[in-house]
């Protein structure tokens, strides 16, 4: 346990989304804590054991293929302020897109302007807006700017 304690502590105490954590270490470490390969972490999540080591890696990696990944170490991606249920797969994972237009509108934040602050370009927002995928980078940039947490807990 005390490998993961810098990560996550288990039954519903958060470990929260921002600009500090690194994902793929962070899957990674509990990963190793669970003893599992990444040839077992992939035939889980029903990936290839090169999308396991690129998101541990840290490249540019969907948020759809993360939850998958969180999904089968037993973790789950929920909406601090529990407004919205887990994101079980990567469709719900995709919703996502609802709720950061919501939290968008409720901060008077316009398309153009989180474009902006995100250095991403207006369309790419109104993408993301319909529930499109998104990459983990862009949403990090995105979670910042609109003040929303996204928690990993372990739901076990």
């Amino acid at each position: 346990m005390a490998l993961v304690a810098n990560y996550i502590q288990i039954k519903n105490i958060p470990l929260y989304m921002n600009e500090d954590l690194n994902i793929g270490d962070f899957i990674y470490k509990y990963r190793m804590f669970k003893g599992v390969t990444q040839e077992e972490l992939a035939e889980r999540s029903q990936l290839q054991q090169p999308q396991i080591s690129r998101i541990e890696r840290n490249k540019n990696v969907k948020l759809s293929t993360v939850v998958k990944v969180l999904d089968s170490l037993g973790l789950k991606l929920i909406s601090d302020d529990d407004s919205y249920a887990y994101f079980h797969n990567e469709n719900d994972a995709l919703m996502l897109g609802s709720l950061i237009a919501y939290k968008r509108k409720i901060n008077q934040i316009t398309q153009q302007k989180l474009a902006e602050m995100t250095n991403l370009k207006q369309p790419q927002i109104v993408q993301i807006e319909k529930n499109n995928d998104i990459t983990m980078a862009t949403l990090q940039k995105i979670l910042k700017v609109i003040d929303l947490k996204l928690k990993i807990v372990d739901v076990k």
